[in-house]
């Protein structure tokens, strides 16, 4: 018999979060999570809403496991499944979704959503294809029957997001260069040099303020900036590489954009095999230094720059300096127009889908 229940204690929480290993342990598509990391985006700050994990058991083994994520009211409309890993098992699978609807309609949910992450600016949906990338070092592609069974169960795909991989030219030509630097000079724009996190930490506030009115007027409704901060603090810029972090500036210092990349992380977990546990930054830090793939996670800017070209010179700047650290690849989402063979004033060669993600939703 199949038993659903909620993690109450450390064992408990030790099953949750081994659980994957123990499940795709041998699988190519597999790379282990960094635990510290994933125990903070599953402990979120209690404006955000609540998390709750759940164990699938048969006797004592441990054969699925969910995570179901509340948000607060502004912050989402819909229960959200945060985390879901079970075995080919329909019985289980059916026993899970079965368990987080009644708990969404109780707290008065109407549907269910995901796999997404909690807010609408994480990496959304469940795997089909390659490897996701996010700020958490969590990767993983879904097994093959994993849609099959959300789909028999009653979940339609809402929404498909891809992820592109690009080779980055061995060197950037001085002709762009120059471009670039024109560009920040018609806009009276600068690149901020940042020498050290205490210097990142005086931008956090303008940093998520712009990110809060962007997600505002993509999204038709306002996250609290504080929530927007919580969030991205703990998954992005707690591990952040100022190698990769560009911040501009106008004329009267104000920030006007930003662009935000991290070397491959998933990359990095796959190199040392898990076998840094509980979570070593120094150790990790040695290995990501030796990854040669960008994940360019955020190119944001003040409306009054869209048609200005200011996009286009952020993202040779990002370009230049992935190319003078070494990295060979980029990988992103919509970020860059990667499907054409020119994006940023840049020719990209070998541009090819990377990942596909699908986010499903069904009534509860």
């Amino acid at each position: 018999m199949i038993r659903v229940k909620c993690v109450e204690n450390n064992a408990e929480l030790k099953k949750f979060m081994d659980f994957p290993q123990q499940l795709y342990e041998g699988e190519t598509f597999f790379v282990p999570a960094a635990q510290a990391i994933e125990q903070q985006l599953l402990t979120p700050p209690e404006a955000l809403g609540q998390m709750r994990l759940y164990l699938a058991l048969v006797g004592k083994e441990v054969c699925g496991r969910m995570a179901l994520f509340f948000p607060a009211a502004g912050v989402g409309t819909e229960a959200v499944i945060y985390r879901l890993d079970f075995i080919d098992d329909t019985k289980v699978s059916a026993a899970l979704i079965e368990s987080a609807c009644q708990e969404a309609s109780q707290r008065g949910y109407a549907s269910l959503c995901g796999p997404r992450g909690a807010l609408e600016l994480e990496p959304q949906g469940a795997m089909a294809l390659g490897q996701m990338h996010d700020g958490s070092a969590f990767a993983l592609q879904q097994p093959e029957y994993f849609l099959q069974h959300l789909e028999g169960l009653g979940f339609t795909k809402i929404f498909t997001q891809k992820e592109y991989r690009v080779a980055l030219p061995d060197a950037l030509c001085s002709r762009e260069t120059r471009y670039a630097e024109f560009l920040l000079r018609r806009q009276g724009v600068r690149l901020l040099p940042l020498e050290s996190g205490e210097q990142l930490s005086a931008w956090v506030e303008p940093l998520f303020k712009l990110i809060a009115s962007q997600l505002a007027r993509a999204q038709g409704r306002l996250l609290p900036e504080a929530l927007v901060r919580a969030r991205l603090e703990e998954s992005w810029l707690r591990y952040a590489d100022l190698r990769f972090i560009h911040l501009y500036v106008d004329r009267a210092g104000a920030l006007a954009g930003a662009t935000i990349a991290l070397p491959d992380m998933a990359a990095a977990l796959r190199a040392v095999e898990g076998r840094h546990r509980p979570w070593n930054k120094r150790k990790f830090e040695a290995f990501r230094r030796e990854v040669r793939s960008l994940e360019l996670l955020l190119s944001i800017f003040r409306p009054e720059y869209v048609g200005t070209g200011l996009r286009d010179a952020m993202l040779i700047n990002l370009v230049q300096d992935a190319v003078r650290q070494g990295m060979k690849f980029i990988t992103t989402g919509p970020l860059l127009p990667c499907q054409e063979e020119r994006a940023a004033g840049l020719t990209f060669k070998n541009g090819v889908i990377y990942s596909v993600r699908h986010t499903l939703r069904r009534s509860v």
